[in-house]
């Protein structure tokens, strides 16, 4: 996914890229080491000048076409662009250090400064825009210096991490040899079937006995029930005697299927894409409730490992939109969705330590006449620490996690064990509280759990009634102590 501004509501989003579209540093093992990255992107004309004002007149005079040269190998819908309106296909490619460092890149400084003759190479971090067949576009800074975090625009995904390389394993990649041979086999097996499958009939005359050309379309391709006559001169025969059936044979099927067998468990032990994974079976049955629960969860264990892996990319994808809308979200921009009033909190900074706003208040009352109104004084100090942030501050000192565990569907046998140990362990002693907040979290438990084994709704909304009296009633106010008697 690439995190950016949105160009039509100007929020910041993380859009899905094929990763045919990726290309990274040739040169680095691994993502701390790459420089560069680049973006390969085919749109519209119209669409990547406003991508790109600086550069409209040069995307303008740059012949387009009418359709993308990818589109024939398109393997998904997504990778296919509309062929009704003029494309352009140029890359985006963001660099730690200058362009002309890398082997090529002078030539492209030529191709600029020969447009641009102020233009001078330096080694700041930059944004390249470059067309396909070479022509250097223009050069930008990077909208947000993700550099800075030592983060880039892109974020992959990946379940098997190598460690000399920044691509990821392959889980099938041990096993592709195996793949090959079950698919020759199979492949062998369908076919030879498919020949001896036939179905072959010799017909015999002999010293003018047998059957008439007639009775023989009558075999082949006659009617359900149909009668045949037969010549028969001298001693007496059977139309068994005349018709004879060749049958191929089907040995090869067993041994055919007895190779692939144990091709596939070599494939399995290869690759770990065991059959329990996707049956939660494996070749013997189970024989006892605790084997089969054993294999049940060994059967979700890659599942769930894969799972964690994309909750974890979902997490510093939405810390990296965060990080963005720092920079780039304005508060016009949040207007539509929090409102006038929430919208002017967004953008105020809370600094530490020395630059607290009561402390710069301190310094600037100083040189402030008597007087001088404490709002505004207030609304001065706040700006001014601000402002005293610098980027570098931005981006070091301003850390947070963002948990997007949420997104991920938990297992529904798991959450009910979950769930029946709280009601067996907890609940009880919550039900006998004399606290009404701590009975109430007791009726909650249940009611999720009736929900979770499908419990009647009436059930269900029976609990939620007395868990939603209770914290009614633990939030009224509590009567007084009685004041003690006065001795006589």
């Amino acid at each position: 996914r690439w995190t950016g501004r949105n160009p039509d509501s100007g929020l910041i989003h993380s859009p899905f890229d094929s990763i045919r579209n990726l290309l990274v540093d040739p040169n680095a093992n691994s993502w701390d080491d790459v420089q560069g990255v680049a973006r390969r992107r085919t749109m519209p004309k119209w669409q990547a000048k406003k991508l790109m004002p600086k550069y409209a007149d040069a995307i303008q005079n740059i012949a387009p076409s009418s359709r993308r040269e990818s589109d024939i190998d398109s393997k998904y819908d997504w990778e296919k662009s509309d062929t009704a309106v003029e494309c352009i296909t140029f890359y985006e490619i963001w660099f730690k250090v200058g362009v002309h460092n890398f082997a090529g890149g002078d030539a492209l400084v030529k191709d600029q400064q020969s447009k641009d003759q102020n233009y001078a190479p330096d080694d700041a971090p930059k944004k390249y825009f470059i067309h396909e067949t070479g022509m250097f576009l223009g050069v930008d800074n990077w909208e947000v210096p993700f550099f800075m975090r030592g983060m880039w625009p892109c974020e992959v995904v990946g379940y098997y991490g190598n460690p000399d390389s920044i691509w990821n394993v392959s889980p099938l990649e041990p096993g592709l040899g195996y793949q090959r041979a079950m698919n020759w086999i199979v492949t062998l097996l369908i076919g030879k079937y498919r020949y001896t499958s036939k179905t072959l009939l010799a017909i015999k005359k002999q010293n003018g006995q047998g059957l008439k050309d007639g009775d023989l379309d009558k075999i082949l391709i006659g009617g359900d029930i149909d009668a045949i006559q037969i010549d028969i001169k001298g001693e007496k025969k059977s139309i068994k005697d005349f018709i004879e059936r060749f049958d191929y044979g089907s040995d090869f099927i067993g041994a055919g299927l007895m190779l692939l067998d144990a091709i596939e468990r070599k494939f399995e032990m290869a690759t770990g894409m065991y059959g329990v994974l996707y049956s939660g079976e494996g070749s013997a049955q189970s024989r006892s409730a605790r084997d089969a629960e054993m294999k049940d969860k060994n059967s979700h264990t890659r599942i769930q490992d894969m799972q964690s892996e994309v909750a974890a990319w979902e997490r510093r994808i939405a810390k990296k939109e965060d990080f963005a809308s720092s920079f780039l979200v304005k508060r016009e921009d949040l207007i539509p969705l929090l409102g006038e009033e929430a919208a002017q909190a967004w953008g105020y900074l809370v600094p530490e330590g020395q630059q607290l706003p009561q402390a710069i208040m301190q310094e600037m009352s100083a040189s402030l006449p008597p007087g001088f109104p404490p709002e505004q004084l207030q609304a001065f100090a706040i700006q001014e620490a601000a402002q005293r942030f610098t980027m570098s501050e931005i981006a070091m000192d301003t850390d947070y996690d963002v948990e997007s565990a949420s997104s991920r569907r938990k297992d529904v046998n798991s959450r009910i064990d979950s769930m029946k140990e709280l009601c067996n362990q907890v609940v009880p002693m919550q039900i006998q509280s004399l606290d009404p907040a701590e009975k109430a979290l007791a009726y909650v438990a249940l009611k999720e759990y009736y929900k979770l084994i499908g419990a009647e709704d009436e059930v269900v909304q029976k609990m939620d009634e007395m868990a939603k009296r209770l914290t009614e009633i633990s939030m009224m106010p509590q009567p007084a102590a009685p004041q003690p008697a006065e001795e006589k």
